[in-house]
């Protein structure tokens, strides 16, 4: 039915032809929309939850690229769980199972603490642990054992590997003796040795445009770009002020933070970067230009001494606007990535909030904690499918029930008629 929009104003008119464009020009722009709508105001699930199996802090989660079907998470203790993800079921109420657990006792299990889980990005049957023992871990899925390890001298806060396909198997290492390491899992050997940290190396991630972009961000409060292939691989720093170029040729170096970065995160749209650090600040910055955007997302809580501190954030995935979630406390915060609005608090944990994990297809978020749970959050229009389910699932039970009352007074009352019938003759 097309509306008579006779009459109408031309502010309404101009809405809804943008609705128009939005809707057939650019279907991939209105199904973007709908999902950061989903996104913006997740709740915690109600039906659905992560079987619990930690005995200590829960410090890194990572969810399987492609069907999202595994969440992988490491313990304060050094244990390793994969639960099992899997899609909506008819039954309201769901409990993702572990499929695989390194306990702490183990003799493959990290010595102390795990600092950084993933998959590797193109396989699910391997995934990668950094501990700070020392080690980063290579491991077989099925088997649950580690495959390699590469040992280094002192402990680790943090590793990742790059997910674009383009991009050569290689996992860049952030640690505590102020250098980044990359180690290749063909040759298994590691390759380079970047240095330009004056402190430990806290935080590191691979660029989403280029497959040898990478991030390091330090307890010195610099966040250093590297580009791998060089042999002076070192890009530059980025500077809160944009002072860069003046503060170079004066022989200052200014950081990107006050305090450690204790987080770092490349956008869905391979423009940004986005980082946190203990200076309570969260910085948005432009990787073309390499320039602080400063869009002010207020002062967000840090509450650990330890400088240190590797916390995971998170990001949403196909969703307009893009969003950012913030471990900050016992609360998680979701901002908008562009306006620097904050959109929501999730609250629920009982201890820090450590670790974030965005599932892009379902939409879920995970997350993990000192209180030694890992929560599940959705969707709220999520929950009202299964209210509204189980509520149609109470209405026909009732109108069962009354059926079979009315059914059981009606034979009753055949039965005294016969009864009465019989005594007449």
């Amino acid at each position: 039915m097309i509306p008579d929009l006779n009459g109408c104003s031309f502010q309404f008119l101009g809405q809804f032809n943008e609705l128009l464009n939005v809707r057939y020009n650019n279907p991939r722009g209105l199904h973007a929309r709908l999902r950061g709508e989903r996104a913006k105001f997740p709740c915690l699930s109600k039906f659905k939850e992560v079987e619990r199996t930690y005995a200590a802090a829960v410090n890194a989660l990572d969810v399987s690229l492609g069907d999202g079907r595994f969440l992988l998470s490491g313990g304060g203790d050094g244990s390793i769980v994969v639960h099992g993800v899997t899609k909506p079921s008819t039954t309201v109420q769901q409990v993702y199972p572990v499929l695989g657990k390194v306990p702490s006792k183990s003799p493959h299990a990290h010595d102390y603490s795990v600092s950084a889980c993933q998959f590797y990005p193109h396989d699910p049957g391997m995934f990668i642990t950094a501990g700070t023992d020392c080690q980063v871990k290579l491991w077989d899925t099925h088997r649950m054992t580690p495959a390699h390890k590469f040992s280094f001298d002192l402990p680790i806060l943090d590793s990742h590997t790059s997910s674009l396909k383009s991009a050569k198997p290689l996992i860049a290492v952030a640690c505590m003796d102020k250098y980044a390491y990359i180690c290749d899992i063909r040759t298994l050997a590691r390759t380079h040795t970047l240095e330009g940290h004056r402190a430990a190396v806290t935080c590191t991630r691979w660029a989403n445009d280029g497959p040898y972009l990478l991030a390091t961000g330090g307890a010195d409060g610099k966040i250093l770009l590297w580009d791998v292939r060089k042999a002076r691989s070192c890009l530059g720093h980025l500077d809160s002020g944009n002072n860069a170029s003046m503060a170079h040729n004066a022989g200052v170096v200014n950081t990107a933070h006050e305090r450690s970065v204790i987080s770092l995160e490349f956008a869905e749209d391979a423009h940004h970067l986005v980082s946190f650090g203990a200076d309570h600040r969260i910085r948005l910055w432009s990787t073309v230009s390499h320039k602080n955007t400063m869009v002010d997302y207020g002062r967000v809580a840090f509450e650990f001494r330890d400088m240190t501190r590797h916390l995971q954030m998170s990001m949403s995935s196909q969703t307009q606007p893009s969003l950012i979630y913030i471990p900050s406390g016992d609360k998680i915060l979701v901002y908008e990535m562009m306006t620097g609005v904050k959109i929501a608090t999730l609250t629920a944990h009982f201890g820090h909030v450590l670790a974030c994990a965005y599932h892009p297809s379902l939409q879920y978020l995970f997350s993990g904690a000192t209180d030694r749970n890992i929560l599940l959050w959705a969707p709220a229009d999520e929950f009202k499918d299964f209210e509204e389910e189980m509520e149609e699932g109470r209405r026909k039970q009732l109108e069962r029930s009354a059926k079979r009352i009315a059914n059981g007074a009606v034979q009753m009352q055949q039965l005294q008629m016969d009864t009465w019938s019989d005594d007449e003759d």
